[in-house]
């Protein structure tokens, strides 16, 4: 659907928040202060631009509307636009032939086939007891022959870490929770990891039994990543091991498996996907997420001056290298912490700090 969604009459008035906004709160209270309380739009980086590109090429895959060559070639176009007439960069040119490598082969063997599918369905709904309302567009939902629906999220990004997946995986609760108050049956709510495949494969055990293997890789590594398993399966089938060593060397180079491997052993490149569990206990930790983050928003706001905001009360992440990437490639607003950091100041914020505490001590003695 367009994203010229227009709010449910009830909930028309209420603060409305997205995903986004919410997460960028999180990350750096300052950023969202500069973002959504001072109106300061942010610079454009890289990762956002060439996500959008790969979610349009995903999704037009899905409509039927292109084929993988020029779905593909498409992306690959509006990469190089990025680079070259924004002026955008990736961290290092290895991170930048990285993630081309990895997408471009998803896009190449992304084969979607749906009877039934929706793309970019909007939502609004007010969470719990918030008296605020979630929004948000949803990549894909597909129905099953059960007429249960599946939850797409396509993500472009590096694997989660456990604590960014607590995180993360908010956004596809919020639309679990929109899609079931929607009467909607969910049979499975993912995020689909562009960047990484799985290599599957069927092959007989020691006890002559035959078992399913799966083993993840980047999408760009197939090859290498396989050549272990490679080698003891080639073993299996009476190859020679000089014959073995060229024909694996040959998979590292070209990223492609051996033709006589994936006959005889069913190899499957497949897509990479993270389940988001969405019981009910689940549900229940995305509202109070929510209604938490809302409560802590509108306290910091509540003595705001509207004509002169003050950032007083919205602190920046604490800088370090751990942070930096988000700092320089993924914030982009001009953040006079992060210019402070680069240009020698490195304790800045925990001299910051310290003076807080200071102060706090020097009021509660006045006191």
């Amino acid at each position: 659907m367009s994203r010229n969604y227009q709010l449910k009459e009830e909930n028309k008035g209420l603060p409305v928040y997205s995903f986004s906004k919410l997460s960028t709160y999180h990350h750096c209270k300052y950023a969202y202060f500069l973002q959504y309380i001072k109106k300061i739009k942010g610079r454009q980086n890289v990762y956002g631009a060439t996500g959008e590109s790969a979610h349009n090429a995903s999704q037009d895959l899905v409509r039927g509307l292109i084929n993988n060559d020029e779905a593909y070639d498409r992306f690959m176009t509006e990469l190089e636009d990025t680079l070259e007439i924004l002026g955008l960069k990736f961290p290092t040119e290895k991170s930048g032939n990285n993630y081309k490598e990895c997408v471009g082969d998803f896009i190449l063997r992304y084969h979607p086939k749906y009877d039934k599918y929706d793309i970019e369905r909007g939502f609004d709904i007010n969470v719990g007891d918030s008296k605020s309302v979630m929004m948000g567009f949803i990549d894909l939902i597909y129905w099953n022959k059960d007429n249960s629906i599946d939850v797409v999220d396509y993500k472009t990004s590096s694997l989660f870490s456990k604590k960014d997946f607590e995180e993360k995986k908010m956004q596809l609760l919020a639309y679990a929770y929109a899609l079931k108050q929607e009467g909607f049956k969910i049979n499975r709510l993912y995020f689909n990891m562009l960047k990484y495949c799985n290599i599957e494969w069927d092959e007989i055990n020691s006890k002559k039994q035959l078992i399913h293997k799966t083993l993840k890789s980047d999408r760009n590594m197939v090859g290498d990543k396989f050549k272990n398993t490679a080698k003891r399966l080639f073993k299996k089938m009476g190859i020679e091991e000089f014959e073995a060593e060229m024909r694996i060397s040959k998979m590292i180079e070209t990223n492609i498996l051996d033709k006589e491997l994936v006959k005889k052993y069913s190899i499957q490149i497949t897509d990479y996907l993270v389940d988001v569990p969405f019981e009910e206990s689940d549900i229940k930790d995305f509202i109070n997420w929510f209604e938490d983050t809302i409560k802590d928003i509108n306290k910091r706001c509540n003595y705001l001056n509207k004509e002169n905001p003050s950032d007083a009360n919205f602190p920046p992440l604490e800088i370090n290298k751990g942070s930096e990437f988000y700092c320089s490639m993924l914030c982009g607003q001009d953040c006079k912490y992060f210019n402070e950091y680069k240009n020698g100041n490195k304790n800045s914020y925990k001299n910051r700090k310290i003076q807080k505490q200071k102060e706090e001590i020097e009021l509660e003695d006045l006191l």
